[in-house]
């Protein structure tokens, strides 16, 4: 089977921010800073999902650049555990289709964002600051957990 033919359904979900524009007018500009897709595996629930996200940068409009393009690092099968497997450095404890980690794509190495379960109903996030920000990272992991986006 082709990598490119192993991701069957696709889900996108994007990611605002909000700016006041002032005190006295009480109102919220939202501009979209980013999109998130992820792509489901044809082996079904079992096998690992792509996870693409898109940040906008401002100078996008202005240059026509594509912007920040993140992609999740592809785990690889352990014979010996018989599962997927990525390796957070200890951080994560329990098995999880959330379990992500995101690279970008000049650099494989480097993760910029992982996202794990150590205990039921408790995550961890790491993030790199110079490319993300909190509020990024915490968006991006959050949509993870969106059943109609993330979940088969």
């Amino acid at each position: 089977m082709q990598p490119e033919q192993m991701f069957k359904e696709e889900a996108a979900a994007e990611l605002h921010q909000a700016q006041g524009l002032g005190p006295r007018e009480g109102r919220v500009r939202r501009t979209k800073s980013g999109s998130v897709k992820y792509s489901f595996n044809m082996l079904g629930g079992r096998g690992p999902r792509s996870v693409r996200v898109r940040l906008e940068d401002q100078a996008e409009d202005e240059g026509g650049e594509e912007g920040t393009v993140l992609e999740n690092k592809l785990p690889r099968w352990h014979e010996l555990l018989q599962c997927w497997c990525l390796d957070f450095g200890g951080r994560v404890k329990c098995a999880s289709v959330k379990n992500f980690q995101l690279v970008s794509r000049d650099d494989q190495e480097e993760i910029i964002l992982q996202f794990g379960k150590v205990e039921p109903d408790v995550f961890t996030m790491d993030f790199r600051p110079k490319v993300l920000s909190a509020q990024q990272a915490f968006m991006i992991c959050l949509s993870s957990f969106d059943s109609k986006l993330s979940c088969f």
